[in-house]
């Protein structure tokens, strides 16, 4: 018994030391903005602040997958360290009202390459707009995800949200493309910042 409340002692302190999730997003958002240079800067993360104030809860499709780019920040790092977290390449994928984020590891070199221009593919249609090409295997992957969608997605006035290993706040750009902030709930307090493309790709029929 004295292991098991010395136990939710911890938990408590852990969860005491976590900032409430919308005070954590007006803190780390802004920071993002300025480790990046914005506005001068031609940092694609330069789109994430506005995107999200700017955003709305517009609608879902029945199906499909939409790739994008994540990043990490970490509250108690410093703002010129914010940016020296990898960028993975990751995807938003939903059906029948819920919904799956999800990164893509590499189980290869090749793999490894592949995601690598992947990211940057997706960063450059992101900032210059227009359609994005990725390569054929990957597409085909992508359009499997959409089957793994098991987290319920719920409409507010101003997002989505959905609750998985990490809350998930998902609004569409004024523009378009999608922005989603999580919030785990292990690990050091901070926040996970994703931008995905704006077409989606629609899911596979096998």
């Amino acid at each position: 018994m004295r292991a098991f409340l010395l136990l939710l002692v911890a938990f408590d302190a852990l969860a005491a030391d976590r900032p409430p999730p919308e005070k954590l997003i007006a803190e780390m958002l802004p920071r993002l903005d300025s480790a990046a240079g914005c506005p001068a800067s031609k940092s694609l993360w330069c789109l994430a602040k506005p995107m999200w104030e700017k955003g709305t809860a517009s609608d879902l499709p029945a199906a499909g997958v939409v790739p994008g780019i994540t990043i990490g920040l970490e509250q108690k790092k410093p703002d010129k360290e914010l940016l020296e977290t990898p960028v993975d390449f990751s995807a938003f994928a939903v059906k029948g009202g819920k919904g799956l984020i999800t990164d893509v590891p590499p189980e290869s070199a090749a793999e490894k390459r592949t995601l690598a221009t992947a990211v940057g593919a997706v960063a450059k249609a992101l900032k210059q707009g227009g359609p994005l090409t990725l390569p054929p295997a990957l597409a085909r992957y992508l359009a499997s995800l959409p089957a793994g969608a098991t987290h319920p997605l719920s409409r507010t006035a101003a997002e989505w949200r959905m609750s998985g290993k990490a809350e998930a706040w998902i609004r569409r750009g004024p523009a378009g493309g999608w922005i989603v902030v999580e919030i785990p709930g292990e690990g050091p307090p901070g926040i996970f910042v994703s931008i995905y493309h704006n077409d989606w790709i629609e899911p596979s029929r096998r």
